[in-house]
């Protein structure tokens, strides 16, 4: 009787080890849903990281900025995965300001941490907050290395 009542004893501790140990570990990673939300962001992040060096290289090439994105896809220089939101498909916003300043805008799951948004690409900030947000940028020239004669 006594080994039975101290081998449940051990049972329930364990179990309670594994729920603790589970718990904590959603606990560090976020929820399920937290972790396709982070997902969803970083793939809209580097949509728009690869729209904007396509959109310099566009203006590299022609010296202009284009109409609309779609003309970013119908080229072989320019490589852009995607002009779409990943989830709900509608088209990033793109909105010509100047001669080469343009607005891209998306919608956020969720706010991004700024540190690892400036660590990757510091040229262009991407941090953002939850919901719709804009980017006001400007063409970055291409950096071409000067040649020795």
């Amino acid at each position: 009787m006594r080994q039975i009542f101290s081998s449940k004893i051990f049972t329930w501790i364990i179990i309670g080890i594994i729920v603790l140990a589970v718990g904590y570990g959603i606990f560090l990673a976020g929820s399920p849903g937290t972790q396709r939300a982070l997902h969803s962001d970083k793939l809209r992040e580097s949509h728009l990281q690869q729209i904007s060096f396509s959109l310099d290289e566009y203006w590299a090439r022609n010296q202009k900025l284009p109409e609309t994105l779609e003309d970013l896809l119908n080229s072989r220089y320019y490589f852009v995965e995607s002009i779409a939101d990943p989830i709900t498909k509608d088209p990033y916003v793109y909105t010509v300001l100047e001669e080469k300043q343009y607005e891209l805008c998306a919608v956020f799951d969720l706010a991004s941490q700024e540190s690892s948004a400036r660590l990757r690409f510091p040229s262009k900030v991407w941090g953002h907050g939850a919901g719709e947000t804009c980017f006001e940028l400007e063409v970055q020239p291409r950096k071409v290395p000067q040649q020795a004669f």
